[in-house]
């Protein structure tokens, strides 16, 4: 990392600041962490989206300082020795950087290429859905919905997120409800998806009775991680049942002693309790 900081002037920016926001505009960030190269003259060389293994990002990040495997390196391979990977990585990176049209036009050209595999026609079909998220919002969540129902795990939970992630940007709870309700059935033993619908239904305050029943298998699923018994609290708090939720949040903070989160969890519920019995 130090011989990557004497190549570059390393800026760091929080996205819900004024600037943070402007910035994750001009560069149509899809998320964060969001690493972006920039030459001197203000041109996007590249850059890496989310968190990775150290060693990988520091030889990506390495790679583009010498244009190993930016989007123009690609471009250029690609018109030399055309394949389906190429394009499909070509096709990520226009995504990543909020070109859709230009992604769309290369999912095509993915598509033109002989024997695909299996897998290539499923992360293709992933990407064209992300795509018309941004562009047409109902053909993105019909081509989404149906790669929920995949049996290739990774792709069905990546289209989950996706979809969960936009209805709840859009505030369209009912869809996200049935979202979860689609893949509970094969979801209704993994405590995590169980604490995800939990919270999320606590934190739009809806469906909170299913929402305890789910929270409460999860811990039972979980052996009480902390986490989880954190989502139960919640729940039993925003069901109006403040001593339940303290008792809860105190399997939790008996698990984890230090944990400052948990401990303004206790007084929050403590205070609600205190408020309603006066």
């Amino acid at each position: 990392m130090n011989k990557l900081s004497k190549l570059s002037v390393l800026y760091r920016i929080n996205v819900i600041t004024d600037e943070g926001k402007a910035l994750s505009k001009k560069y149509s960030l899809i998320g964060v962490p969001t690493v972006v190269l920039v030459s001197a003259d203000g041109k996007e060389i590249d850059r890496i989206t989310g968190y990775g293994e150290k060693d990988e990002f520091l030889a990506t990040l390495s790679g583009y300082f010498f244009n190993v495997g930016t989007l123009d390196n690609l471009i250029e391979k690609s018109s030399k020795n055309p394949s389906a990977d190429l394009f499909y990585k070509i096709a990520q990176k226009y995504y990543e950087r909020g070109d859709v049209d230009n992604s769309l036009s290369t999912i095509s050209k993915v598509r033109e290429q002989p024997q695909l595999s299996d897998e290539i026609k499923l992360n293709i079909n992933l990407l064209e859905g992300e795509c018309y998220l941004k562009k047409d919002k109902t053909k993105g969540i019909e081509i989404l919905l149906k790669l929920v129902d995949s049996e290739n795990l990774k792709i069905s939970e990546s289209a989950f997120e996706d979809l969960s992630r936009f209805f709840y940007k859009i505030e369209d709870y009912n869809s996200l409800y049935n979202l979860y309700k689609k893949i509970f059935p094969k979801k209704s033993d993994d405590p995590q998806f169980l604490n995800s619908f939990a919270w999320t239904m606590g934190e739009i305050g809806k469906n909170l009775d299913e929402a305890l029943y789910a929270a409460k298998k999860a811990v039972e699923l979980s052996k009480e991680d902390p986490q989880i018994l954190d989502t139960l609290a919640e729940i039993y708090y925003k069901m109006g049942d403040s001593k339940s939720a303290v008792a809860t949040i105190d399997k939790a903070i008996a698990k984890e002693p230090s944990d400052e989160y948990y401990k303004r969890q206790k007084e929050k519920f403590l205070t609600t309790k205190s408020k309603k019995g006066k």
